[in-house]
């Protein structure tokens, strides 16, 4: 019975040892579970030594610091006597390193004290300078806070605003500026480009127009080449009326060539006046000492006489002769016409057009030349008028003032004095007044025009 009440008696002194805040296993005495620490059991835990015990004694112990054990996770373990020597204090937990968790690990009565891991590079999320940061203990967790803020994008080569675009939509630009050329490249935009700020173009140097702007940015206004106008009609008579397409205050206008002070006999109103060659040319109209047509069914046959020719498609052929000597000689030929009064007509189709050619020969005769033995002419034509006649009745004068005329009758003045010409159409048949008709001014003319001596 004295046995069992001792027994009991180290039970309830383990048990005041626990109240102890700082128990340490490890600290000298007399052994036994609260026998150190003097009267009433005073060391409990912390009274314990490690010297020689009584096999089954269990008693509270615990080796933090002092003023820590029940703060936080801190408490104390459990030892036992056996073999009459102390385990080692198993269950308790001492202070640790303070963690970013909610807790106070450190068990010093506050929770994540310090801002544990705070100051860590960390990745936010971001874009641009946002994206990187520090890390900060918050709530019981590390958060990443940005290191920069977004703020207004300046032409810098960063991302300010921290959208995910370098430069974009900078302070300055879009404004208006001066890019120092002259023309329409004056006109610029502010822009940023690689990380600077600079007066870019709007409009690029173009092909000058007449709009009252330097198109070229050349420093002048309308300088058009004049080699690339088009020609225009001035609406002024002669010479004038063909000009330059020419711009006067940022508008087109027809610039027309100068005048020239003196008329010359050229077929051209060379002074603009509205008169061509004024009274500097002479004209003579011959009519022709001889005329005929040949017909290839009546190849024997003369048709000299007659006072209408016919030139019929590859059928009939007209010849004709005039002669010069009523032209005064050592003149210079401006111009030759050659007209005839046609009265009757027939469209066969195909080419219906009526060709001059030269005829060297001039001395074929009026009452004697038949298909069988006209006289060949050259092959080059001189020019050709077209008359669409399809029927009687209707007189229209055919006229070929081609200036190939003007050669084969200026070497003829130059010589004999006599010139012949054929008139044949490959489509369609004609019919002319021939100089034996009796009304003088419908027959055949040769308009020889030439400058005044």
């Amino acid at each position: 019975m004295k046995r069992f009440s001792f027994a009991a008696a180290v039970f309830l002194g383990a048990l005041a040892g626990c109240a102890n805040a700082n128990t340490d296993p490890s600290t000298s005495g007399d052994g036994g579970a609260g026998s150190a620490g003097g009267a009433g059991g005073a060391g409990g835990a912390g009274g314990a030594s490690d010297g020689p015990c009584e096999t089954g004694t269990v008693e509270a112990c615990y080796s933090g610091p002092d003023g820590t054990q029940g703060l936080g996770g801190c408490k104390a373990g459990e030892r036992s006597c056996v073999g009459g020597k102390w385990t080692p204090c198993y269950g308790e937990h001492t202070p640790e390193l303070e963690l970013c968790n909610g807790k106070d690990d450190d068990c010093n009565g506050a929770v994540d004290d310090g801002n544990p891991g705070v100051g860590n590079a960390c990745v936010t999320g971001g874009k641009g300078p946002c994206s990187m940061g520090v890390s900060q203990c918050k709530d019981g967790a590390l958060h990443c806070v940005a290191a920069a803020m977004p703020s207004l994008e300046v032409c810098d080569g960063l991302d300010n605003n921290c959208d995910g675009s370098v430069d974009n939509q900078t302070v300055g630009s879009g404004q208006n500026c001066d890019t120092g050329t002259p023309g329409i490249c004056a006109d610029g935009k502010v822009a940023c480009v690689s990380g600077a700020l600079v007066c870019n173009f709007v409009y690029l140097p173009s092909l000058e127009s007449c709009n009252g702007k330097d198109d070229d940015c050349n420093g002048t206004v309308d300088d058009i080449d004049p080699d690339v106008l088009p020609t225009c009609d001035t609406g002024l008579p002669g010479m004038c009326a063909k000009g330059k397409q020419g711009c006067d205050n940022g508008k087109e206008t027809c610039v027309p060539p100068p005048a020239m002070r003196d008329e010359t006999c050229d077929g051209i109103d060379s002074n603009c006046d509205g008169v061509t060659d004024d009274d500097v040319c002479a004209s003579v109209s011959l009519e022709p000492v001889a005329d005929a047509y040949v017909y290839k069914y009546a190849s024997d046959s003369n048709y000299g006489d007659e006072t209408a020719l016919d030139a019929d498609a590859e059928y009939g052929e007209i010849y004709l002769r005039f002669d010069l000597s009523s032209v005064p000689s050592g003149i210079q030929i401006v111009s030759v016409r050659l007209e005839l009064l046609a009265f009757n007509g027939y469209a066969y189709g195909g080419d219906g057009n009526v060709y001059t050619t030269f005829v060297p020969d001039d001395l074929w005769d009026e009452l004697g030349i038949t298909w069988s033995n006209k006289p060949t002419p050259e092959p080059d034509q001189l020019g050709f008028w077209w008359l669409w006649y399809d029927g009687p009745g209707i007189e229209q004068a055919g006229v070929n003032e081609n200036p190939l005329l003007v050669t084969p009758v200026q070497e003829a003045l130059d010589s004999d004095k006599l010139v012949s010409f054929r008139l044949h159409s490959p489509g369609y048949q004609t019919v002319y007044r021939s100089r034996e008709w009796s009304i003088p001014a419908q027959r055949p003319k040769l308009v020889v025009r030439y400058a005044k001596p």
